[in-house]
């Protein structure tokens, strides 16, 4: 059960990577993609057995809708904190 928590949170830094590029904030370029691959494969190497939990479905989506909506927090914090006109309000 843990490495299957371990293997879905370390998708966490894709997630941040593409919310970051369809919000045009940052570039998704073939080194930010290996990048991301190499933390997805440590989270996969940490795992005894790389399957995923095949009863616990709802709390696989449940963490997956938290990286969802915490990357979507983070972008927008980032658009208000760099706004040219001083404030996004």
């Amino acid at each position: 059960l843990k490495a299957g928590r371990t293997m879905i949170s370390s998708m966490g830094v894709l997630f941040m990577m593409c919310t970051a590029r369809l919000w045009g904030l940052e570039r998704l370029g073939l080194l930010r993609l290996c990048s991301s691959a190499l933390m997805i494969l440590g989270g996969l190497a940490q795992c005894e057995d790389p399957h995923l939990p095949g009863d616990n479905w709802f709390g696989i989506l449940i963490q997956l809708t938290s990286m969802l909506l915490s990357a979507q927090r983070w972008a927008m914090a980032q658009v208000v904190l760099q706004s040219p006109r001083g404030s996004a309000l």
